[in-house]
């Protein structure tokens, strides 16, 4: 399913036509149903924390093993299992989202009469993809971490946009964290709590 989507859909901004809408759609929801099961399995959630890994870094790398008490070969073999990178699966979550609400508006617009596609059969997963919400305190934490890490403000603000586009909860928040960014230099906050603190406040303002 992971190679087929990579295979399918390499590029999640290129799906224009309706019928790849739905395929996509399709095929990601079946993603995310596997996905929600596997996230009970310990070794599911290794798989995910071995894609952060810098396999340079041997202090990390024995932190890694001891923590998910592995060996050397557990470890190799680990590394040769195919798991889509986080950065990845946001980019799918965005563009799930984004048909979603395309097709909220098209259904409300023209009743489907100009659409020669039934969508009838196609279930979108809201209930998946709450259950695996990051909240918006953890976004403005990895903005933080990321700014610190760059120092490039465009960056900046395309990795922001692609984590509240993933985020079911938080796409209506969108112009808001971008003005944020904008309007604040990021430099004189020392933290993520103050980074926290510094968006309510400027959100309140």
């Amino acid at each position: 399913m992971v190679e087929e989507l990579a295979r399918c859909f390499p590029d999640p901004d290129a799906i224009v036509k309706e019928k790849d809408k739905k395929a996509f759609t399709t095929l990601f929801g079946e993603y995310l149903r596997v996905e929600n099961i596997l996230q009970n399995y310990d070794e599911f959630s290794g798989l995910k924390s071995l894609q952060d890994l810098d396999s340079d870094d041997l202090s990390a790398v024995e932190t890694f093993k001891n923590k998910h008490h592995l060996s050397d070969d557990d470890l190799s073999s680990m590394q040769a299992i195919k798991v889509p990178a986080e950065r990845t699966i946001q980019d799918y979550r965005s563009t799930y989202n984004d048909i979603r609400d395309w097709l909220r508006r098209e259904q409300s617009v023209n009743d489907q009469e100009s659409s020669n596609i039934d969508w009838d059969d196609v279930v979108f997963e809201v209930d998946l993809l709450k259950s695996q919400e990051i909240n918006l305190d953890y976004i403005l934490e990895l903005i933080f971490e990321h700014h610190k890490k760059t120092k490039d403000k465009t960056t900046l603000l395309e990795e922001a946009k692609r984590l509240i586009r993933a985020s079911l909860g938080n796409r209506a928040k969108e112009s808001l964290v971008v003005d944020f960014i904008n309007q604040t230099n990021l430099d004189n906050i020392p933290d993520k709590s103050s980074i926290i603190d510094a968006f309510f406040t400027f959100a309140q303002a």
